[in-house]
């Protein structure tokens, strides 16, 4: 038995140091991410010299932005959290945790149903004839064409499955507390 203890706080101990270094990534990409997100923002609502305007930007034209950056984010965000909890030997399954999945899978099916229905008619962005950014790009399937954004929807039925693994493991670490 004493084995068996032994070898499980070593996974354990293995478990919370590679979280920590996972933890660490997962905060620099969540903070260049940010940064990326402002630069992006800024450059849009000031060109720099020599860029201009492309087309009107539309709260239509908006929505998909909006939730594939915000769902993109939290994403990276929970990751981090996550991986900074059990780097500290903390549990993940709490209610905190569920919560945020849940979000997650909302904004995930939210940019499928905003891809579903957003079909930009011009360019929206800045360019400077031979550089552009487009928020929103014209190269759409043609309108007779359905435009089914699978991966958003794979994504939303994955964090909802994680908020349930999230929720059953709270349960039993409920239980388990009750036991001891």
């Amino acid at each position: 038995m004493d084995r068996h203890l032994i070898a499980i706080r070593k996974t354990r101990a293995r478990l919370e140091s590679i979280c920590k270094t996972l933890g660490i990534v997962s905060l620099i990409v969540f903070i260049l991410y940010c940064v990326a997100v402002a630069a992006i923002i800024l450059c849009m609502a000031f060109p720099p010299s020599g860029f201009s305007r492309i087309g009107p930007l539309t709260p239509l034209d908006l929505v998909p932005f909006v939730a594939n950056t915000a769902a993109t984010g939290l994403a990276i965000f929970v990751f981090w959290r996550l991986f900074a909890e059990i780097g500290r030997g903390s549990s993940p399954f709490n209610p905190l945790r569920i919560r945020q999945t849940q979000v997650l899978g909302m904004l995930f099916l939210l940019s499928a149903v905003a891809n579903f229905f957003a079909f930009p008619s011009v360019d929206v962005g800045v360019s400077n004839g031979e550089a552009h950014m487009l928020l929103n790009s014209t190269a759409q399937p043609p309108s007779d064409d359905l435009n089914i954004d699978l991966s958003s929807i794979a994504a939303s039925i994955i964090c909802f499955a994680l908020s349930l693994i999230f929720k059953y493991g709270s349960t039993l670490e409920c239980e388990a507390d009750d036991l001891v």
